[in-house]
């Protein structure tokens, strides 16, 4: 009888070790994920920052140079928001904002496109 209710209370120990690092791998994919989101939310806010100070840049000297690289750096934000986009996607209440930035880096994109012809 004590032998059944040890042999039990072992399973019932092994099941919740089980469940228990179930729910701490899933915890560390979720951290890991909120993590990954981060950096890459930092790195469309710093491609966005180069691409403005070289539209100042632009607007001081009015070098086609400068111009192109205002325009690389906002195709470089373009790629990286859709990256965001990707990543978020799972996520429905997250999802409209990268849609809505992706739209104005196109937005952008095409601005400085003619920008650069005119």
């Amino acid at each position: 009888m004590v032998a059944a209710v040890a042999a039990a209370l072992l399973v019932v120990l092994i099941i919740l070790v089980q469940s228990s690092n179930a729910k701490r791998d899933a915890a560390l994919a979720r951290k890991q994920h909120s993590y990954d989101v981060i950096i890459l939310a930092e790195q469309v806010e710093a491609s966005l920052a180069r691409a403005e100070a070289s539209l100042g840049r632009f607007v001081i000297d009015g070098d086609r140079r400068t111009g192109t690289l205002y325009y690389d750096e906002w195709r470089h934000a373009g790629t990286l928001i859709d990256d965001l986009a990707s990543l978020v996607s799972d996520d429905p209440a997250q999802t409209k904002r990268p849609s809505e930035a992706s739209a104005r880096a196109s937005d952008a994109s095409t601005c400085s496109a003619r920008m650069m012809t005119s």
